[in-house]
Parts: C-alpha cells; sequence; structure tokens
C-alpha cells in the first residue's frame, strides 16, 4: 500500500457470510493500522449484504473490464457463479 498509495481502500464488510471475505477484511484493517497511510475506506458487500449499506457507486467502463479481467482467474468462482450471465461483454 505504501508503493501505490491509494486515495480509496475498498474491502468487504465483516459480517459478510464468505470466511475469506471476512479474513480480508481482518488483513486490511491490521494493514491499515499498522501504516501511515491518509486513505478513505469503504467496506464492500460481495455475497452478504450489509444491513445499513450507505454508499453506490457506479464503476466505469475500464474499471468494470478490470474487475471481469481479474475474476476470470478465480476458476472456481467463474464455475459456480458464471458472471457472462451477470455481467455480459459489450
Amino acid at each position: 500500500m505504501k508503493e501505490h498509495e491509494p486515495a480509496v481502500v475498498f474491502f468487504p464488510h465483516d459480517d459478510d457470510w464468505n470466511q475469506t471475505h471476512i479474513g480480508v477484511h481482518h488483513l486490511m484493517l491490521e494493514a491499515l493500522g499498522s501504516s501511515d497511510l491518509a486513505c478513505q475506506v469503504v467496506e464492500t458487500e460481495f455475497w452478504g449484504a450489509m444491513d445499513t449499506p450507505n454508499l453506490l457507486i457506479e464503476p466505469n467502463a475500464a474499471d468494470v473490464a478490470d474487475l471481469v479481467a481479474a475474476l476470470s482467474l478465480h476458476v472456481g468462482e467463474v464455475f459456480r457463479n458464471p458472471t457472462t450471465s451477470v455481467c455480459p461483454a459489450g
């Protein structure tokens, strides 16, 4: 994080039912707590909905393309949840 110095960091909220996402949440809090990085923190919904969400972000086409490309590397997840059915190309 020191190398990229992000202005905003997005990571899963701590009540997501997916244990890996909850682990990422705690790792990010630890990383942020041990750094002097000044950034905005945004907790996100992936699988488990938040009780009181308060922000909706519309990504641009380039960001969506990056997210879909990154997701394509998560072979097991794509097999279980085909992204092309919910996020068609073009």
